[in-house]
């Protein structure tokens, strides 16, 4: 006998309560999800009666119908947000996101717009939790294989399948389905049908800022964006967002990486083609298209062969630097850099702080030998997504006072422009607005991560032996100093105050968060989860809006 929608919930929400087995809950969750149209209560129990045929299956319908009483997370992640392509940063905003041992997408902290994406409305989250997601025409969540996440309240993950999912803040059509109606759960991003996406680039920055591009690059080598084109980032339609933003468009053919920036609206876009052709569009009012002028570029613009870029350069790399300081760090196949765009602390390293609208061989790294060529690794399955890292050059999304770093063929990390808080390592803070580049650490080093905001730098470096060194900012404890010591910062590389175990067995790091209110997270060889950081709005994944002197593991919620 049928029964009203009403009735049914209410009996359902009874049942979960009273539900001991996991794999019953389970099973409840999937008839959770057939209620449209009715269902009877007896029919619940015959299924569940009948037994987990498909365990998988019925976890995946559990989490994206009923993840508000459910509880299926898990403290083994395989991987942190997204940070090789994009800044050295992973972008969020007292939030943070990785992909679980069961390949789903799970997070923790602040809450704004949805972030958490867990049907409980704006609510903070202190565990690491499963996201869920609207299942429409029968197509769910497959197994995730990588995850991204912007400077303000929006999110994107690829699964297996080559379809994305974005949640969180849609104001202005990041979710790619044609509206900018925010909920409390994601769901899929519209493609044409037969579209198989590789990659996903969403526009990163440390200002909390919504105004986000997305990329994303399909089987066939096209680039597809939508989102925020208040500067021409989505290289098409002008610098209008509208109803034709919102939706995923092909903007370049050919395409082999794709990069995306942003900052208080100010981001442009990048791309590198299979021929190594660089592509560049989005906002320039800092020269930093490297067009020779200041117009916003609403098209994808070839950089091959402007300014010191020969060309026929083969480009490997670009490092886009967002927010209102914008430039551009360019890595050819030779190990030279060449960069473009604001200088007001010498992040250009020409040798003066002027603003530069064309393309510069960086000083230092100019490719006359092997400490001036920067390290290059094409080989592929290399970086934490299984993609090859191109260059190691790592850009700082601070405001004015951003800086760089890239590590030479003789593993040397050499460090250029702003150096508050002593961020460099080299033992001081002072800036380097002379555009030298100092020789800062000697290692091979796997990844180097850079937070903070307004002058509250910090740096983090994870070398290939699995250890951590850190310098720059301490003042909510980013650097795991013990908090009964008081040093506001670290002139030096120096070994953070880790639970033992930890060095020489982690595989991955990213900096998260805004301003001083910024956050270490790192997972070990083991798949184990650990933070460390400002506290507020849950930002540590604890249930204490704290901040906390120490390293600490985060649990399922």
């Amino acid at each position: 006998m049928a029964i009203n929608m009403t009735t049914l919930e209410s009996t359902l929400q009874t049942k979960f309560n009273a539900v001991t087995d996991p794999k019953e809950m389970l099973l409840l969750g999937k008839a959770y999800e057939s209620t449209v149209g009715g269902i009877s209560v007896t029919d619940i129990e015959k299924a569940a009666a009948t037994g987990v045929t498909n365990v998988e299956t019925a976890r995946t319908d559990a989490v994206n119908t009923v993840s508000s009483s459910v509880n299926v997370g898990v403290t083994k992640i395989k991987h942190l947000m997204n940070t090789k392509f994009n800044g050295g940063s992973g972008g969020s905003y007292r939030s943070s996101f990785v992909i679980d041992a069961d390949d789903k997408l799970c997070g923790w902290g602040c809450d704004n717009a949805n972030q958490q994406a867990n049907g409980r409305g704006l609510a903070n989250q202190p565990g690491m939790h499963a996201l869920a997601f609207r299942i429409e025409g029968g197509v769910r969540p497959g197994k995730m294989i990588q995850v991204e996440k912007t400077g303000g309240y929006s999110g994107m993950g690829l699964d297996d399948n080559g379809v994305v999912w974005a949640w969180g803040y849609n104001g202005h059509g990041q979710w790619g389905s044609g509206h900018t109606e925010n909920r409390e759960h994601g769901q899929k991003v519209n493609f044409p049908g037969g579209t198989v996406i590789t990659r996903i680039a969403a526009g990163k920055g440390y200002q909390n800022d919504q105004s986000n591009q997305m990329l994303a690059l399909d089987s066939a080598g096209n680039c597809w964006t939508w989102g925020y084109n208040g500067h021409g980032q989505c290289g098409r339609n002008g610098t209008s967002s509208n109803a034709s933003t919102y939706t995923p468009q092909i903007v370049l053919t050919g395409v082999e990486k794709i990069y995306a920036c942003n900052g208080a609206g100010a981001g442009h876009s990048g791309a590198i083609k299979t021929n190594g052709d660089a592509y560049l569009w989005g906002y320039n009012g800092y020269g930093n298209i490297g067009s020779g002028n200041t117009s916003n570029q609403t098209v994808p613009m070839l950089i091959n062969g402007r300014g010191s870029i020969p060309s026929g350069a083969n480009v490997v790399h670009l490092a886009l630097k967002g927010h209102n300081h914008n430039y551009t760090v360019v890595t050819t196949s030779d190990g030279k850099i060449h960069m473009c765009g604001y200088n007001g602390h010498g992040q250009l390293n020409n040798g003066n702080t002027s603003q530069s609208n064309n393309f510069q061989l960086h000083q230092w790294f100019n490719g006359s030998s092997a400490d001036r060529r920067v390290k290059i690794d094409t080989d592929k399955n290399k970086g934490f997504y299984g993609e090859d890292i191109g260059a190691y050059v790592w850009i700082n999304q601070n405001n004015s006072q951003s800086s760089s770093m890239a590590l030479s063929e003789s593993n040397k990390l050499y460090f250029w422009g702003n150096n508050e808080y002593g961020i460099s390592g080299y033992g001081n803070a002072t800036n380097t607005n002379s555009g030298a580049a100092y020789h800062t650490h000697t290692a091979a080093i796997k990844s180097v991560a850079m937070g903070g905001y307004d002058a509250h730098n910090w740096a983090a470096m994870l070398k290939e032996d699995g250890t951590l060194l850190m310098s720059g900012y301490n003042g909510n404890y980013q650097a795991c100093q013990d908090s009964w010591r008081s040093d506001t910062y670290r002139y030096t590389w120096r070994e953070p105050s880790f639970p033992y175990g930890i060095q020489g067995n982690i595989a991955e790091i990213v900096v998260s968060g805004t301003t001083s209110e910024s956050v270490l997270v790192l997972k070990t060889t083991d798949g184990t989860l650990w933070v460390s950081g400002y506290g507020g709005e849950m930002a540590q994944g604890t249930d204490r809006e704290t901040t906390m002197g120490h390293l600490h593991r985060i649990e399922q919620n």
